[in-house]
């Protein structure tokens, strides 16, 4: 009997284990299941972040893909204004050279013979008043006088050749142009005249021609200037795009490792959290199946251990009844046995 109760409480207390574990099992599922449904808000938030900054960075390469062409195009046209502006400039330059060379030739006793003339031709004076009022004199107060003293100025000659040729102003050039109205008024005529006369007219018209190509060449030099400057907040503008978007396609990949790694970490969750619970379902199902046979077992114990209290007094009956009603018959055994021993022994036991 002992062996039987112990037999059977065995299997009954795997049983209750069993249980305690499925419903160690069912938490923790619970704890599992949680930690995947925060995984997966983690992964689809992620996703969210690099779908977003996937269009950031695709709409900052095609806007850097069009202004780089549109800087390509305007940079050329830049360069072809440019190039036609300084062109034009070029004209003029031979004349000045030559009008360079000219004063180059001239020396202080050519100046002192031109200053020297008390009352010079009509040719030579409209010369110096004209250098006069290039040099930045009074337009009133050209004449002769004012001609001579400008050059007493020993550095005369070199200012000359140092001239700011684009600081003359438009007054200036017309008043210069009013002595071209003579005829008479060139350099060979003057240079007859007067040698210094005739280099320091060359220097005149030469002066006088520049600014006439720079009037028309300025405004295009200005306008290549401000787009050049336009140019390179462009350029800047730019490199600060291709900057975002290298910086963009840094965090892209930084997003797309993170979110591999958050994927595989929700995938291994998944699987565990179905894994234990195929377990649990499982176990559930065997616990149900068994559980007919935890009552019957229980049952079981309970008889047997009530058998146990009882197994004495059967045995002293049985060894009673082999031992002294063998000889009588079975009306006498009976109630031998019922009416009288087991009375007797259900009294004192």
């Amino acid at each position: 009997i002992d062996s039987q109760v112990a037999r059977l409480d065995g299997g009954l207390q795997k049983l209750i284990q069993a249980a305690k574990e499925v419903d160690v099992m069912s938490e923790k599922l619970k704890v599992a299941k949680a930690e995947v449904d925060v995984k997966s808000k983690e992964v689809k938030e992620m996703l969210e972040v690099i779908s977003e900054n996937t269009a950031k960075a695709e709409a900052k390469k095609a806007e850097a893909t069009q202004r780089e062409s549109e800087l390509e195009v305007q940079s050329q046209q830049i360069s072809v204004e440019k190039s036609e502006a300084e062109q034009s400039l070029q004209e003029a330059i031979p004349a000045l050279e030559e009008a360079a060379q000219a004063l180059k030739n001239l020396n202080k006793d050519d100046i002192t013979e031109i200053r020297s003339f008390a009352n010079p031709h009509d040719l030579v004076r409209k010369v110096c008043e004209c250098v006069y009022v290039l040099k930045g004199g009074n337009i009133k107060e050209a004449s002769w006088k004012a001609s001579k003293a400008m050059m007493a100025d020993m550095s005369f000659l070199q200012s000359l050749v140092e001239f700011d040729k684009d600081a003359i102003q438009e007054k200036q050039v017309k008043r210069v142009k009013e002595a071209f109205q003579d005829d008479k008024f060139t350099v060979d005529n003057v240079g007859n005249i007067s040698k210094a006369g005739g280099g320091l007219l060359k220097w005149v018209y030469a002066i006088v021609n520049y600014h006439g190509v720079a009037k028309t060449v300025n405004p295009k030099r200005q306008a290549v200037a401000n787009a050049e400057k336009a140019l390179r907040q462009a350029q800047k503008d730019l490199a600060k795009i291709k900057k975002e978007v290298v910086e963009l396609e840094g965090l892209l990949r930084d997003l797309g490792e993170k979110y591999e790694t958050g994927t595989a970490e929700e995938s291994e969750l998944q699987e565990k959290a179905e894994t234990m619970e195929r377990q649990l379902i499982a176990a559930s199902q065997l616990i149900s199946g068994l559980g007919s046979e935890r009552e019957r077992w229980t049952k079981d114990i309970g008889l047997l251990q009530e058998k146990r209290v009882l197994l004495i007094g059967d045995c002293l009956l049985a060894a009673a009844f082999l031992s002294y009603t063998g000889a009588f018959n079975f009306d006498f055994r009976k109630s031998l046995m019922i009416d009288t021993w087991e009375v007797d022994l259900r009294e004192k036991s």
